[in-house]
């Protein structure tokens, strides 16, 4: 799928789907500040992939600056339908929510397939200008293939994971 955002005024999320939940309000404070520091420099426009962790962190964070920036836009890019069938719970019913926020959806395939989530991650990649990450440096994972894939087409990436060194831009 090509480009069928404004990659100048998008940026797009990637992170560890598990995360330490007793850091949670400290990392969403960091998320919460590269997203206005982000929209302070024109961008508006913010793509999760809807993945359990720091991706759901990330559209919730959004949704919530929604109601203070009211040109900024929440996209959901979801790899395959029926994606949410494997949630169960809060969880579930977070997904839900967050969904019922975004101005747009991007349902990328209409079945899973073995590479369905690294596609999500190339198409959110290739309709954005900067990369918002929580990514521990390891290489491994889809974050490590996000950010890869970032650096390989010269996005930027602003990593807000503690004690790394990989902000770019």
């Amino acid at each position: 799928m090509k480009e069928i955002l404004d990659t100048t005024i998008t940026a797009a999320f990637t992170g560890h789907r598990r995360f330490d939940y007793r850091q949670k309000d400290a990392i969403k404070s960091r998320l919460t500040a590269a997203i206005i520091e982000s929209y302070e420099q024109g961008y508006r426009n913010f793509i999760s992939g809807f993945a359990q962790g720091f991706d759901m962190l990330a559209a919730e964070c959004v949704a919530e600056l929604k109601a203070l920036y009211p040109d900024m836009k929440l996209f959901a890019a979801i790899p395959y339908t029926g994606h949410s069938s494997y949630l169960f719970g809060y969880t579930r019913q977070m997904y839900n929510h967050l969904l019922a926020h975004c101005d747009k959806t991007f349902n990328l395939s209409d079945h899973y397939f073995d590479r369905c989530f690294l596609a999500r991650d190339e198409f959110m990649v290739r309709n954005s200008s900067r990369l918002i990450a929580f990514f521990d440096g390891r290489g491994r994972g889809g974050t490590f293939y996000t950010v890869r894939y970032a650096r390989h087409r010269n996005i930027p990436i602003y990593n807000i994971y503690p004690q790394t060194k990989m902000n770019y831009g």
